[in-house]
């Protein structure tokens, strides 16, 4: 134990002297980020005999330990905000509750932990996903469906850091796989992922990972339509099951009843040609992910893009913004957000103008006589882009310049992993450096990057 921690142990054991019962109150342990709160007469935590409190001054010495935590840079990568007073402040009272030789143990123990804590595990399943093959390691992720073979293939990927327990995973599978096994025909598809992160903020970074795992092959796959991929607005968009309804489920839970009518529109449309009652009804179409992670070439370039570079960090963000414009369903939303997808890839340290960030889409380009012709394609989405941005509407965003919007940020993409190859960025500020380079001929693209 370092001598911060020591301090921090030293203070904890002060307030947890503090502690005391607060009869009639409600715990609210998120409620003690807000000062306002933890220190109002409503303040109270969960203890063994009921609520309880810390008295004015054991609060004081409470605060001060929790500003020294503050200071650490692992608990703040491990440790959401909103999360981590409430958790200090439970620990702070489990320890009044222990016998006197027993606090320092307890707490030094817990503040080790919480400063230190190794990576957590955590799975979660898919909605709006196939996964026909064997589960995969794309990245620092395992994926496919819910069996055996999964949790065999994320034992062999710890490398000795945490995964579920037999006991806890017969369990949860036992309560939420096993009874959707039936109506969906297969198992449900799971996302397995290690982080830093603890508790809530594991959460958090997993549905991240997540997006990413999903969003990246969007935007980098090279036939989208040849895997029945279509823009067809968010119905059928993946995330995490539970919190994003599973189409096929929907479908074959409410087919059978009279529900089923929630699975479509059906307006009724009167006009002075014709009455009719069309039917407005979007397919369960899941993302065929497994089929697209099969693809060596594809795998290949999102465990590029999932490296912690100045590259990687721009492709993914793209690939963020490039999933929000494929699930949107106004076209003025996905013109807006493929704008961003670009920015994301051809940015620099400072703001760039629309033609500085042409120049770079004909920079990229590795053939010389075809610069032109590219920069002007840009330009010419830019164009649109701008004029929606500004609260207009262009005339010329169609599906037929959206189509191609779409396929320039998809070239883009893989010009700019080419990019990375080449020329090895280490920072942004390389990243400008290169396309500089680039630009005053200092430096040219190899023949193999074309």
């Amino acid at each position: 134990m370092d001598k911060r921690e020591e301090k921090i142990v030293d203070l904890l054991m002060k307030a947890a002297d503090g502690v005391t019962p607060a009869p009639g109150r409600e715990p609210w342990e998120h409620g003690w980020r807000f000062e306002e709160y933890r220190r109002s007469d409503r303040a109270a935590i969960t203890g063994r005999d009921g609520p309880v409190c810390l008295v004015p001054k054991a609060l004081t010495v409470w605060e001060q330990a929790l500003a020294e935590l503050w200071k650490d840079r692992g608990v703040r990568a491990r440790w959401s905000e909103e999360e981590r007073w409430g958790l200090i402040a439970s620990l702070t009272v489990a320890a009044s509750e222990r016998d006197s030789e027993k606090r320092r143990p307890f707490l030094a123990e817990m503040v080790r932990r919480f400063c230190s804590a190794g990576p957590a595990f955590i799975a979660q399943m898919v909605s709006n996903v196939t996964w026909p093959g064997a589960p995969t390691r794309v990245g620092d992720v395992v994926i496919g469906r819910a069996t055996e073979e999964l949790f065999a293939k994320v034992e062999v990927e710890a490398r000795g850091r945490a995964v579920v327990g037999e006991s806890v995973r017969n369990r949860w599978i036992e309560a939420y796989v096993t009874p959707r096994v039936e109506p969906l025909g297969q198992e449900p598809v799971v996302f397995c992922f290690w982080t830093v992160g603890q508790e809530a903020k594991a959460v958090d970074e997993a549905e991240r990972q997540l997006r990413e795992i999903v969003d990246i092959p969007l935007l980098l796959e090279r036939d989208l339509r040849a895997w029945k991929i279509y823009r067809r607005g968010s119905v059928n968009r993946p995330g995490v099951r539970g919190l994003s309804l599973d189409r096929r489920a929907v479908e074959s839970g409410l087919r059978e009843t009279t529900l089923g009518l929630e699975l479509a529109a059906y307006p009724v449309i009167c006009n002075g040609v014709m009455s009719a009652s069309p039917v407005h009804w979007y397919s369960a179409d899941p993302l065929p992910l497994g089929d697209l992670y099969e693809q060596e070439y594809l795998l290949g370039a999102v465990e590029h893009a999932l490296r912690d570079t100045p590259v990687g960090r721009r492709i993914r963000l793209a690939a963020r913004w490039f999933a929000e414009a494929h699930y949107a369903a106004d076209t003025d939303d996905s013109a807006l957000a493929l704008g961003v997808c670009l920015d994301a890839m051809l940015g620099g340290v400072q703001p760039l103008p629309g033609s500085a960030m042409a120049d770079r889409v004909a920079l990229l380009h590795p053939v010389p006589s075809e610069r032109r012709a590219v920069r002007k394609r840009y330009l010419d989405f830019y164009g649109i882009r701008s004029s929606v941005a500004h609260g207009g509407r262009s005339s010329k965003l169609d599906h037929d310049a959206l189509t191609d919007a779409f396929a320039l940020a998809h070239d883009i993409a893989w010009r700019v992993l080419a990019f990375d190859r080449a020329f090895t960025p280490s920072n942004d500020r390389s990243v400008d450096e290169s396309f500089e380079d680039l630009r005053l001929g200092v430096n040219h693209w190899p023949a193999s990057a074309s």
